[in-house]
This record gives structure tokens, sequence and C-alpha cells, in this order.
């Protein structure tokens, strides 16, 4: 009887020692709550190297990547009212990959899917001005699909400062940021 009772405390302390284990497991993962306040774009800082995907939405407002929240290597945006918490992915660095080489060697279209660039839309309708506010600071804009039927042209009827894109004569487009 005093076997079985000891076996019992084993068997519990293992379940116990399991479950602080898997506990443990859980607290690792990255989250980030990143809200859209009245429709504002909000910029979340946080490393989002190894990817992001979203893991709760807390807004009624609709949470569509690309289009109300997105990413790129220093954090996590939204706009629209888009409200949702967010996991991050851990980033391992290659440490044989020779990054120089890497960065003037790889095609420009390899580099664009690997680099995970955050995107967002911005349109001119009725052949109006829009700004679509987004922290760039020294990012690189592109088109990455165009919407509208009127050719999008940078500097003609495109283009980006530090706060933001602009478009102007009915460009729409999906833009990448890298």
């Amino acid at each position: 009887m005093e076997s079985y009772r000891n076996y019992q405390g084993v068997l519990l302390l293992s379940i116990a020692g399991l479950a602080l284990l898997l506990d443990n497991s859980v607290a690792d993962a990255r989250t980030v709550i990143c809200e859209s306040i009245n429709r504002q774009t909000q910029y979340c800082r946080t490393d989002t190297r190894g990817g992001v995907r979203l893991a709760k939405q807390f807004s009624k407002s609709s949470c569509f990547e690309g289009e109300t929240w997105g990413y790129d290597h220093w954090g996590i945006w939204v706009t629209g009212g888009c409200r949702a918490k967010f996991e991050t992915e851990d980033y391992y660095a290659d440490p044989y990959r020779n990054r120089d080489y890497d960065n003037q060697y790889r095609s420009h279209e390899g580099r664009r899917h690997r680099q995970s660039p955050r995107t967002i839309k911005c349109e001119s309708w009725r052949n109006g001005e829009s700004y679509c506010r987004v922290p760039l600071g020294n990012a690189r804009v592109e088109i990455e699909r165009q919407l509208s039927e009127t050719e999008c042209r940078l500097g003609e009827n495109w283009g980006w400062d530090r706060g933001g894109i602009w478009v102007t004569r009915g460009c729409r487009a999906v833009f990448s940021i890298y």
C-alpha cells in the first residue's frame, strides 16, 4: 500500500512539473497589444524579424493584414480602428550567412519576401489628394499592387515623406514599406 502512495506522489509531482513547464513555455511567447484609437494609425515597436500573427482581435472594426494592420522589422502598425493582440515568433539568425553578400546580390524580388515588409493601402478618390499617415522614418516605399486603372507614377501622383504616403489624381495602390 505504501509503494502505491509513493507511486501516486511521484505521479502527482511529475504532472505538476509538466504543467509548470507548459505554463512557462506559454509565458515565453511574446505578445503585443496594438490599438488604433479613433481610427488613427498607431505604431507599436517590437522585434518582428521572426514573423507576426494576429492572435486575438478586440475591435469591432476589421483587422486585415496589409489593410488595417501590418509590420516591419521594427514593429507592428494598426489603423482604421483595428485593435488586437499579436504574437511575434522568435528569430534565429543564421551565423553562416554572409549578410553583405545577401544584401548586395540577392534579387530585389527575393528581398521583398524575406524582409516581410509592412504594407498600407492608400487611395486617391475622384482625383483628390489623400495622405496616409504611417511612420516611415528612413524607410523605402514601393508599389506592391496597383488598385486603380490610373497608372501610379512616383513623384507625379504618389510619393512619401517621413510621416506617410501621399497619392493624388486617381492613384490607388497597396504600398510596401522596407
